[in-house]
């Protein structure tokens, strides 16, 4: 069996813990559909983890927009890994006519979060492939776990958070399949900017100081050459 890819993340923060583990899943993803099986092949790993992140699109699957139904129940799937673990993933899916592009946010076995994408122009075309229109959001999603306080965007909206007055987080996180922007003021001095990315199967970890962010090497795991890590440090 293949071992999905997976980058890996450890920092101290403001957490019973003192440390967080965090996950990334390196997969390629794309508008008209992503292989949601590669998606599911994650799951068994994900409780090991403290915070695990999906890239845009990871569920949603070639020429088909799930149902409002059929969205529930893959997340029902992931809510029995989600007890221990921060989930964040992405879904699209149709209801009342509209096509839907959001992150949710799981924890606790529970959708402690979520938002719909704000900027949506490059669904629209797809949209009318599948003849529905579009929602969007309003802002991206912040909230406060464990003692840090994160921001989420999903691809096209990174910089709406600092737009939205939010320039005092601990970790940012970008869902994207597409975008690779790193340097943002959404952070606070020594925060940690996390991007996801579908387009390129790539994740990487960046520290904010000052004016710019900084990017931090990953190395192997060396028990699993398929999972990358890297110390960061929150203080």
């Amino acid at each position: 069996m293949t071992l999905p890819l997976i980058a890996e993340a450890t920092w101290e923060a403001v957490h019973p813990k003192k440390q967080l583990r965090v996950g990334m899943a390196v997969m390629q993803t794309d508008l008209r559909g992503s292989d949601t099986t590669q998606t599911r092949s994650y799951i068994p790993f994900i409780a090991e983890y403290d915070i695990f992140v999906f890239p845009e699109y990871c569920n949603t699957p070639e020429d088909f927009v799930p149902s409002v139904e059929e969205c529930k129940r893959n997340i029902e799937t992931l809510l029995v890994v989600s007890e221990h673990t921060l989930v964040v993933t992405h879904f699209n899916w149709r209801e009342l006519g509209k096509w839907h592009n959001g992150c949710k946010v799981l924890y606790g076995g529970e959708n402690i979060g979520e938002y719909l994408k704000v900027k949506t122009s490059s669904e629209e075309e797809t949209a009318r492939y599948f003849r529905l229109s579009v929602a969007s959001g309003d802002a991206p999603l912040v909230l406060q776990w464990e003692g840090v306080k994160i921001g989420i965007e999903i691809c096209a909206d990174f910089g709406l958070l600092p737009i939205n007055g939010h320039t005092d987080l601990d970790l940012s996180i970008l869902v994207s399949c597409g975008n690779y922007y790193v340097n943002t003021p959404a952070l606070r001095d020594g925060g940690h900017h996390i991007i996801v990315d579908g387009y390129k199967a790539n994740a990487g970890v960046w520290k904010k100081e000052g004016e710019r962010a900084f990017p931090l090497p990953l190395t192997h795991n060396e028990q699993n050459p398929y999972i990358l890590l890297e110390q960061l440090s929150i203080k």
